[in-house]
């Protein structure tokens, strides 16, 4: 019973973080392009 939560838990997880890590990125691509935007039109 343990063995297949852990197979499930496997299988599911690796995906979910791949996209965690993918949506993280571009979250951190959006605010360094905001910021940037920012940073040009204050001066």
């Amino acid at each position: 019973m343990t063995t297949q939560i852990i197979a499930i838990a496997k299988t599911q997880i690796i995906p979910a973080l791949k996209v965690g890590l993918i949506f993280f990125f571009l979250v951190f691509l959006l605010y360094i392009v905001i910021f940037f935007l920012y940073f040009t039109k204050m001066h």
